[in-house]
């Protein structure tokens, strides 16, 4: 959502904006996230706000 929110000029939540996509396989449990190619990395940001506002710390930033 945060990801939306940035892509939206900080004035709504769509998550068709995100370039964020995270998926659960119901059989497995297993969890993927993908990032497609509209991610800017929040570069008008301090830091990316998937990273910055993740509920779970899952996300980072590796230079």
């Amino acid at each position: 959502m945060a990801c939306s929110f940035h892509h939206s000029e900080h004035r709504f939540f769509s998550p068709a904006l995100s370039s964020t996509r995270v998926s659960r396989d119901n059989d497995t449990g297993e969890i993927t996230m993908s990032i497609d190619s509209t991610c800017d990395a929040c570069s008008n940001e301090s830091a990316p706000l998937c990273v910055r506002y993740c509920a779970y710390g899952a996300r980072s930033v590796v230079k």
